[in-house]
């Protein structure tokens, strides 16, 4: 939640089609993560000076890469291409994406209550781009960040939560992840463990 003044607003919870296609299954947990989507396009650019029939212009804006777990077009977008992605391609992308899995509403409140504190928010509450993928009571995140330093880049992170071996009651992460010529990498890469 994102606070504003004294009130905390929450992030914007996009129900997927139960019906979506996935392209990764974690191992251990059988849990299907949905499809990852690039958005490719140009941003709108709003001339707010009222013309002479009273309306502002909307015109294109700057190229932007986007990404989301839901293929629906967005309005900030003057125009927009909206592919599913399984990996990162090596000339477009850069950064980490990490799709979080989250095994109810309040753990994923959780987790995007503590990216706002580090992102910050904006003067209206809102953090940018900060969503809720919801898809029959599996709750998901989606970040895209920089990569770390001495670390590879353009991954993708597909990670949940799954019982630890030789922990009584304790789960840790559970990750699939994916360099940009789709070849699956261990999870030290993330962690540096």
């Amino acid at each position: 939640m994102n606070k504003v003044g004294n009130r905390c607003m929450s992030a914007e919870i996009v129900h997927l089609n139960q019906d979506s296609p996935t392209n990764v299954i974690c191992n251990q947990t059988g849990l299907r993560f949905p499809l990852v989507y690039r958005r490719v396009g140009h941003l709108n650019r709003v001339d707010r000076t009222p013309g002479r029939d009273g309306n502002i212009s909307i015109y294109e804006g700057e190229f932007a890469v986007h990404y989301t777990l839901s293929p629906d077009p967005v309005t900030h977008f003057f125009s927009q291409n909206v592919r599913p992605i399984k990996f990162m391609d090596s000339h477009l992308d850069r950064g980490w994406l990490l799709v979080r899995h989250h095994k109810n509403r309040e753990l994923a409140s959780s987790y995007l209550d503590y990216d706002s504190d580090i992102i910050g928010c904006m003067p209206n509450g809102a953090v940018p781009g900060q969503r809720l993928f919801e898809i029959e009571g599996q709750y998901f995140t989606l970040t895209h960040r920089p990569h770390l330093e001495d670390a590879p880049d353009r991954l993708v992170a597909y990670i949940t939560k799954a019982p630890r071996h030789g922990y009584f009651h304790e789960e840790g992460d559970v990750c699939t992840i994916l360099s940009a010529d789709g070849t699956q990498l261990h999870p030290d890469v993330l962690w540096g463990d």
